[in-house]
């Protein structure tokens, strides 16, 4: 019963914080972004301990993510400081997905994609992660496209759609947010980055119910 109602205020607070969003609300947008992590957070924490290695790992991932958001809210640029909290998730995850892979599941097609994809967006970014940061920023931006695309790849092994999908709407929310921070404004980034993004590590700790 308990899930069920953080499910409901997962739900309710996100669709808030969309509301906030439309009506320009920035406190608003600073409590319920965290906000909306923490419940998310607390679905895993209840069945974390049963998915052992794997539940500890995502867990840590999701608190990382908390960490990551809160240097994104904040009114300094605090942008590479919240890439590398971001970055260290991913790490996280990549090593949850690494722990429970079910062998014959890493496909060389999979990795064949997600690695031309990686390049060609790298390569359509440069230029504006030159112009924002310099070589810093190069260096910071392709190592988390790496990250990334490590973890994506890695989904895979695991077998489970639900953390794919959860690493894919990851991947697309990322991805939303660096096309509009280094190549063209998007008109409902905040949208599609938030929605994504919540998704996924909704999923993320969903999947910690997965292994017992």
């Amino acid at each position: 019963m308990f899930p069920i109602l953080l499910f409901m205020f997962v739900f309710a607070s996100g669709a808030a914080y969309m509301a906030a969003i439309y009506y320009k609300k920035e406190t608003w947008m600073y409590a319920l972004k965290p906000g909306t992590m923490l419940l998310i957070i607390g679905i895993a924490l209840i069945n974390f301990k049963a998915a052992g290695i794997y539940g500890i790992l995502v867990v840590s991932g999701l608190l990382f993510s908390l960490s990551g958001d809160v240097f994104l809210m904040l009114p300094a640029d605090r942008f590479l400081q919240g890439l590398s909290s971001f970055f260290i998730a991913h790490v996280l995850y990549t090593a949850a997905f690494i722990s429970e892979w079910a062998e014959g599941e890493s496909n060389p097609l999979i990795w064949s994609v997600l690695i031309v994809l990686a390049l060609l967006f790298f390569r359509l970014l440069f230029k504006g992660v030159k112009e924002k940061g310099g070589i810093a920023m190069i260096a910071a931006v392709s190592l988390y496209i790496t990250v990334i695309t490590l973890m994506t790849g890695t989904s895979f092994f695991s077998g489970q759609v639900l953390i794919i999908a959860a690493a894919l709407f990851f991947y697309l929310s990322d991805a939303v947010l660096a096309w509009d921070r280094f190549r063209s404004s998007l008109k409902y980034r905040d949208y599609l980055v938030m929605s994504t993004y919540f998704l996924a590590q909704l999923l993320f700790a969903v999947s910690v119910y997965l292994f017992k």
